[in-house]
């Protein structure tokens, strides 16, 4: 039965949590992934080694030990590790109750600021994509001869975008859907009876 690799951590895996009668979950130091392209070798590279780094066991000294290393669920934010892929996720590499004070909050601050900047950019691409859309379907509708087009234009000049330092964007979803929907219907309605 594995023990948690991280320093002061006796959590076994196997053995129920006595409060919430559920079994812990434990992780392997990842794998270097060799075979799946340059970016995912040297992502994988970069993960094992800063895995072990945040462990910070001088008693492992071999990648055999390394091989048979776990970690426990109690050391990730939100409990599981993020996909390899997913870089500005704080649960990328253990962060939480690791045992030693040499990683500051401040470093672990900056994960999650660059994990919640990451978040803010998404969001953001969406809204974009979604007023996209639907200059898009205007377009579609005018080259139709839909003379009710201007409906949508009018509403995405009256929406209201504030990109601020919180990220304060404000749209009706339950509207552009309506409205989106209203015009889309009357897109359909044109293309086989000609006016």
């Amino acid at each position: 039965m594995p023990i948690c690799g991280s320093v002061g951590c006796s959590n076994r895996k196997g053995v129920k949590k006595k409060k919430k009668k559920k079994k812990l979950s434990f992780f392997k130091v990842p794998k270097i992934f060799t075979g799946q392209g340059e970016e995912t070798l040297k992502l994988s590279e970069e993960r094992r080694h800063l895995w072990k780094a945040a462990i910070n066991r001088k008693d492992i000294d071999t990648e055999e030990r390394w091989e048979r290393t776990f970690v426990c669920a109690k050391h990730f934010v939100g409990g599981v590790t993020a996909y390899l892929h997913d870089r500005t996720s704080p649960s990328w590499l253990p962060t939480l109750n690791l045992g030693y004070t040499e990683i500051t909050s401040s470093v672990i601050g900056a994960v999650h600021e660059r994990f919640n900047r990451a978040s803010q950019r998404k969001h953001k691409r969406k809204i974009s994509d979604a007023v996209s859309s639907l200059l898009t379907l205007k377009k579609r509708c005018i080259d139709f001869g839909d003379n009710n087009a201007s409906g949508i234009s009018e509403y995405v000049e009256n929406t209201e975008i504030q990109n601020d330092s919180t990220c304060n964007v404000r749209i009706h979803v339950e509207q552009v859907i309506g409205l989106v929907l209203r015009k889309f219907r009357i897109f359909e309605g044109t293309i086989g009876h000609p006016h």
